[in-house]
């Protein structure tokens, strides 16, 4: 049976990565929350170019911040923190959405299932049936990890969950190439392909009603498409 730490109690091999932009309207409630049940972890944000109050709510909490002075990505931002976890000598990073819809409550399975599972990543699976899940996140959720499950050679059931533990001593993210969204469903695909051995967990997910995504639709289906097409080939 695997031993889950005590929310209070930080572990020095993990680190916790926020990857934010333009975050501010969730950001504040979030890190309270987050400090409230797991205080004196080590987290580092990302801020990817934010023009609003993000950078403030960072400093008034006091978290280890890197910035990119120019929107980059989100794959860029989790680059940044993880390339930054790994050279601080950290063995797993848990990479954590700012906009409030991963609760840190799961924070101590992703923990107990890295520990013990001798997975490569860890994956969050969202619960697609909660109540305030927008349908349509559903469907193309629904789709795009059947498409990623087809070209990882293994089922997967939430491709897009950002909520997950990464092997920092992997060099499947390593050799990612993409920087924004695509990041993500670029490490599944990579991951799979070689081989690599992928644990997925439940994780409860928050969608207020003012819920908004950074996805742009036409530009990030086809820079989805590219991926998929270019896989082919590794």
């Amino acid at each position: 049976m695997a031993t889950t730490l005590s929310p209070t109690r930080s572990d020095a091999t993990f680190v916790l990565i926020i990857p934010v932009h333009n975050e501010e309207n969730a950001l504040e409630a979030f890190l309270s929350l987050l400090m409230r049940t797991h205080p004196g972890w080590s987290v580092i944000a990302v801020d990817d170019g934010s023009c609003d109050a993000t950078p403030s709510i960072l400093r008034t909490h006091r978290i280890e911040t890197l910035r990119h002075e120019q929107n980059q990505g989100k794959g860029a931002a989790l680059l940044s923190g993880l390339r930054a976890a790994q050279k601080k000598g950290y063995s797993w990073a848990i990479t954590l959405d700012g906009d409030g819809q991963h609760h840190p409550g799961h924070i101590d399975d992703f923990v107990a299932h890295s520990r013990d599972s001798g997975a490569q990543l860890v994956l969050g699976v969202r619960q697609f049936r909660q109540r305030g899940m927008p349908w349509h996140r559903q469907l193309s959720n629904q789709l795009t990890s059947l498409l990623i499950s087809l070209g990882a050679g293994q089922r997967i059931h939430d491709s897009q969950c950002g909520y997950r533990a990464y092997d920092l001593s992997s060099d499947v993210w390593q050799s990612c190439r993409e920087r924004g969204f695509q990041f993500e469903s670029e490490v599944l695909l990579r991951l799979g392909k070689s081989g690599g051995k992928m644990e997925e967990i439940p994780v409860s997910t928050l969608y207020p009603d003012d819920s908004k995504s950074h996805i742009r639709l036409f530009h990030d289906t086809f820079a989805f498409l590219r991926l998929l097409i270019r896989s082919l080939t590794w």
